[in-house]
């Protein structure tokens, strides 16, 4: 029988310009011309105890009154594998997106918020088998997953580039000093404190990071880093912010910085790449296989004197040519076509 709709879950709208949250976007905006596509959302939480009742009880419940043997339910990341069993024999088939495999060692900061964390993301490993098939963000995470036995296809996050009116340059800012920048969480494998650190030795720097930590004990922690070595008028923590201003801080930045020991993709330093920043960032697998030779590595990325050695004598230059080579491989309007008919065969196989 043909497919009727497509149950596509989604994460709470506050994270709604998460890296998750885009990603599975792109991909309904791909398929919603060939499908009908209800958008369910995992209700918004107040703390982890709320979040974890949203997307178990109040979340499968939701999902009952879609269960229909012509529909296809879509979960959009690894933290709700168990939707899987719960609904097994409920839909034509399921499909969920995996971003990353986390090890514990991930969490090297090891409080108990993210512990609980990493063992709820390996229960929901478990029932990965429960899918009919699953996509990954990149090779990367592709091969960590094919270690725990489970097979997968490779959709990259696919980016517009920003027009020109989105961005709105700021035009005064301190000429003495150059603006290192990163996006994202604070989360211990963001490794935002080894960056903190190195400001220590920085003197010509300022250090802004954008985003919503998250974790509220590594945000108190690297505030206290920042008391602990004076650092109030060198290293800026902002929460969320308007994508203008966002890309306003990127555009105005000197560096891009992304210190992660673990990723599955990374957009952030894809976004800063289409505005011609030139990126610092870990030497690990996925870095080296998003950015290839358009980046510069710093190989002993939890040493805080590394990234200041990095930082102040790296060599290479800015190369607009280069980088828009590298970000095209993801462009949606260049991968629509491919993707398109990846989805298709995905869903009706």
């Amino acid at each position: 029988m043909a497919i009727k709709k497509i149950i596509w879950v989604l994460p709470q709208k506050k994270f709604n310009y998460s890296g998750i949250s885009k990603y599975n976007l792109k991909l309904i905006q791909i398929l919603k011309k060939n499908y009908s596509i209800k958008k369910v959302y995992v209700k918004n939480s107040k703390n982890i105890f709320h979040n974890f009742f949203n997307k178990t009880i109040l979340l499968n419940n939701k999902l009952k009154k879609f269960r229909n043997k012509d529909n296809i339910l879509l979960i959009p990341e690894e933290g709700l594998g168990y939707i899987g069993i719960l609904n097994k024999n409920f839909f034509k088939k399921k499909i969920i997106i995996i971003h990353d495999i986390k090890k514990l060692e991930d969490y090297k900061n090891l409080n108990i918020i993210e512990i609980i964390k990493f063992f709820y993301l390996k229960i929901n490993y478990l029932f990965l088998r429960y899918f009919d098939k699953i996509i990954t963000v990149s090779v990367t995470t592709q091969k960590r997953l094919s270690k725990i036995g489970q097979k997968s296809l490779v959709i990259y996050n696919l980016f517009h580039k920003p027009k020109n009116k989105t961005i709105n340059i700021i035009k005064v800012r301190n000429p003495k000093k150059k603006i290192l920048l990163n996006i994202g969480s604070e989360h211990s494998f963001k490794n935002i404190g080894t960056i903190i650190k190195a400001m220590r030795y920085l003197e010509n720097y300022i250090f802004i990071k954008v985003g919503d930590p998250i974790s509220k004990i590594n945000r108190s922690k690297n505030e206290e880093l920042i008391r602990n070595f004076n650092l109030e008028n060198k290293v800026f923590l902002l929460n969320k912010i308007s994508q203008k201003r966002l890309y306003n801080l990127i555009y105005t930045s000197d560096i891009y910085i992304a210190p992660s020991y673990s990723e599955g993709f990374g957009r952030t330093t894809i976004e800063a790449q289409m505005l011609n920043k030139k990126i610092i960032c870990s030497n690990i697998p996925i870095n080296r296989e998003i950015l290839g030779k358009t980046a510069s590595y710093v190989n002993n990325f939890n040493d805080p004197y590394s990234w200041y050695k990095k930082i102040l004598n790296d060599k290479n230059k800015n190369n607009k040519s280069l980088y828009k080579q590298n970000y095209s491989r993801f462009l949606f309007k260049k991968k629509y076509n491919k993707y398109n008919k990846l989805l298709l065969k995905i869903i009706r196989s």
